[in-house]
């Protein structure tokens, strides 16, 4: 009875986890209630704005010494995620809401380019020699950078309100991520041919 408690226990909090976490598809689209916090809402009296986004990149594994040595292709193990718990939009009516919510989208796919972005660069430099922490330099700068972006836009777009702009951007978005399709979560890159020299 205790064992089977316990797993039903774990099962359940793996089940409230996994409906707090969106992973990134093509064509997924946030709405206003997926921005859960408990601080979310759309109130009149609100006087000031606020928008928080749980979308965020993940890259993790564990692997053998042996394993990591051969292992060059790390696209499964860099995910894009957005948290609900962690997001919220607070605005004093559904026009603001709707912006942000739009701001959402747009952030979500951009951390998805940089995912991808960040699996090229694994990619392109882990080779059979490479430490364990190699990819932590790659990861910062590549973190800095979607950081910076989000903040540009964020404040460019004034919370989504300048939609023209915003969406434009986001088709910039959208066009990069297709031209890293070998970077997807379940691509396997392709190898470059070597050139065969001539005789």
């Amino acid at each position: 009875m205790k064992t089977t408690f316990t797993l039903l226990f774990c099962m359940a909090i793996l089940n409230v986890f996994a409906q707090d976490q969106l992973e990134w598809k093509p064509n997924q689209k946030l709405q206003l209630t997926d921005f859960k916090s408990p601080q979310s809402k759309v109130d009149p009296s609100m006087n000031n704005l606020l928008y928080l986004t749980g979308a965020q990149m993940e890259f993790s594994y564990q692997m053998t010494v042996a394993e990591f040595t051969f292992t060059k292709n790390f696209n499964n193990r860099v995910k894009t995620v957005f948290r609900k718990s962690s997001s919220t939009i607070i605005a004093n009516d559904s026009t603001n809401a709707q912006h942000m919510v739009a701001l959402g989208n747009y952030e979500f796919d951009l951390v998805e380019l940089y995912s991808r972005k960040l699996r090229k660069a694994l990619y392109e430099n882990k080779n059979a020699f490479s430490d364990a922490r190699f990819f932590q330099p790659i990861h910062e700068k590549i973190n800095d950078a979607l950081n910076q972006k989000r903040n540009e836009v964020s404040t460019v777009s004034d919370l989504g309100r300048k939609a023209d702009y915003l969406q434009k951007e986001h088709e910039l978005v959208l066009k990069e991520i297709e031209e890293l399709a070998d970077f997807a979560i379940d691509a396997k890159p392709k190898k470059k041919k070597k050139n065969k020299a001539r005789k």
